[in-house]
């Protein structure tokens, strides 16, 4: 089938690379994997759903998160407009600003709005 000898090549505009590898194909014994799917089987107590595959044991158990108080609303544009511009990109995503192209325009915009008034 699909057993046998394969070569991968990888190419870009100025390089080229490939690597071969032998690549071999074991059917599985049939007796373990029908003793696989057993291992899964929810046992009789689970009601309706008795019989079905439950791999809820296989689930990583995780840590609830405690939602955090909210911290009194701040103004980022405000902290934005008043910061050094090197300092632009640590503010943002400190505030979870992800767009940077688009938060720089809209920091132009608003820095050509203030001296109108």
């Amino acid at each position: 089938g699909d057993a046998g000898g394969y070569r991968c090549e990888v190419s870009s505009k100025d390089k080229f690379d490939s690597c071969s590898f032998d690549l071999t194909v074991e059917v599985p014994q049939e007796e373990k994997s029908a003793n696989i799917l057993e291992a899964f089987k929810r046992s009789g107590d689970a009601g309706e759903d008795a019989g079905d595959l439950d791999f809820s044991a296989l689930l990583k158990k995780r840590e609830v998160k405690k939602q955090e108080e909210p911290v009194e609303e701040t103004d980022v544009w405000e902290i934005l407009k008043n910061a050094k511009p090197s300092e632009f990109e640590k503010i943002a995503f400190q505030y979870g600003i992800t767009d940077l192209r688009g938060m720089l325009k809209r920091l132009k915009k608003m820095k050509k709005v203030e001296p109108k008034k």
